[in-house]
């Protein structure tokens, strides 16, 4: 015992007195040799060594890249992957291959040297609470923290030029990415993360709470996956200015309804997939391709409405669906106009289909959820749509329920009309004989009394 410790006390004096060794460092690789028995130890590629210690601390250490490989098992290390508590990578290695830590869900804390290049391979480390990127951080990999739920923060370096697709999706608790503010490649925005040009929406963090969210007026392009899973949105404005929805870009998110700029062309694969709150959407003319599982599992999607006749639907039962993963298919009815796409895609599976004219008009002056019925929750809807006008510019309405909710006939709705709908509505109830008149001509005798 007393060898022991005079071994580490000298093994301390001659790693302190060694430059290339933070403090930091130090002190993690002193506890490591005083307090903790080793493990397992070996080589790692040409230039890296690990040592595994029986306190959870994994130490990599060498220089230069880490080299990767295509299986998770054929890291030296993953027979410890259960008992990994901490890596501590050193100084002088520069990269962290991608597959490296795979759903090592015991880490709950990463040592980053200053020397790191390019980050990837803590996929599912669901006990990571936080990750300190360091300046000189060139790129961070596809899904490189991807399903690590205790994340709440995370700072971009200004050196980092790339930030692979989904880097940081799938992080329950991850309220905000934040971006140095001389990053030359990418900016955020109240914790969302933007390309610099505020062109594209890389990643909405998930962990918000907000139910509402506009995207800026200067975003192009939704990229991949940039709002997946975001259960709590359920409404997201898109601007005219918007092109491109990348693959999965608003897949699994809280929607129930939502516009689709006059801008996009193609709606990409799974682009709405698990869209589970949705419950009608409108496909505007300029719409010319539904890509493959673009409404797979939309298990409230009651209506969809193509406007295009010469759309091209993805040949697949998948791409408009229930509920696919339990064998129930699309539920709901499309609509679209005679012998059209929309059509034909119908009957081959069995669809429900009605001429497009029969959904525009089940939208009666009032009626602006279509149920045929003018209540209290017309007037609500028509509320809640002045309300985003006012304070976001943009509606959700299509320009059918624009035209249903627009009751006094001045070409805008406010609260004007929804107060009109709550009077129909309320006169409807207090009826103890006889019909209500539709709401056109109780309008009608409305003016007429002024």
């Amino acid at each position: 015992m007393k060898a022991n410790k005079i071994i580490a006390a000298a093994l301390a004096v001659c790693l302190i007195g060694n430059p290339l060794f933070s403090a930091e460092y130090n002190k993690e690789n002193l506890l490591a040799v005083s307090a903790a028995e080793v493990i397992e130890s070996g080589k790692y590629g040409d230039n890296l060594t690990w040592t595994f210690y029986s306190d959870g601390v994994l130490e990599i250490d060498g220089t230069g890249e880490m080299m990767y490989t295509r299986g998770i098992n054929q890291y030296p290390w993953y027979p410890h992957r259960e008992d990994i508590t901490k890596v501590i990578i050193a100084e002088g290695i520069t990269s962290v291959a991608g597959r490296s830590f795979v759903g090592y869900e015991n880490i709950a804390e990463v040592v980053v040297p200053s020397t790191m290049k390019d980050i990837d391979g803590f996929t599912s480390c669901c006990s990571l609470k936080s990750i300190e990127l360091p300046e000189g951080l060139l790129s961070i990999g596809i899904q490189a923290f991807t399903n690590c739920d205790l994340i709440k923060t995370v700072t971009i370096p200004s050196t980092v030029t790339e930030i692979g697709v989904g880097a940081f999706e799938w992080c329950d608790a991850l309220t905000e990415i934040n971006v140095a503010p001389d990053n030359n490649s990418f900016v955020d925005v109240d914790g969302i993360l933007f390309t610099k040009d505020m062109k594209t929406l890389i990643q909405y963090p998930i962990g918000k709470t907000q139910i509402s969210y506009v995207v800026p007026s200067t975003v192009e392009t939704i990229g991949e996956d940039a709002f997946r899973d975001a259960e709590k949105l359920e409404n997201i404005i898109l601007p005219d200015a918007l092109t491109v929805i990348e693959p999965g870009a608003l897949g699994s998110t809280g929607i129930k309804s939502i516009r689709i700029p006059e801008g996009i062309s193609v709606i990409n694969r799974s682009a709405f997939n698990s869209c589970k709150s949705l419950e009608s959407i409108i496909i505007p003319s300029n719409v010319i391709k539904i890509d493959d599982l673009a409404f797979r599992n939309n298990v409230s999607l009651k209506e969809i409405v193509i406007e295009n006749p010469s759309c091209e639907i993805y040949d697949s039962c998948a791409t408009i669906s229930s509920n696919f993963t339990a064998n129930e298919f699309f539920t709901g009815t499309i609509y679209g106009f005679e012998n059209s796409i929309a059509q034909t895609y119908a009957e081959n599976y069995d669809y429900k289909f009605e001429p497009i004219e029969n959904y525009y008009n089940k939208f009666k002056l009032g009626d602006v959820n279509g149920d045929e019925v003018v209540d209290g929750i017309d007037a609500t809807l028509v509320l809640r749509e002045y309300t985003l006008l006012l304070s976001e510019e943009s509606g959700t309405f299509s320009d059918s329920q624009s035209m249903a909710a627009n009751v006094n006939g001045d070409e805008k709705v406010d609260g004007i009309d929804a107060t009109l709908i709550l009077r129909y509505y309320t006169e409807a109830l207090s009826l103890t004989s006889g019909a209500m008149p539709d709401m056109e001509e109780w309008i009608n005798m409305q003016r007429s009394k002024l």
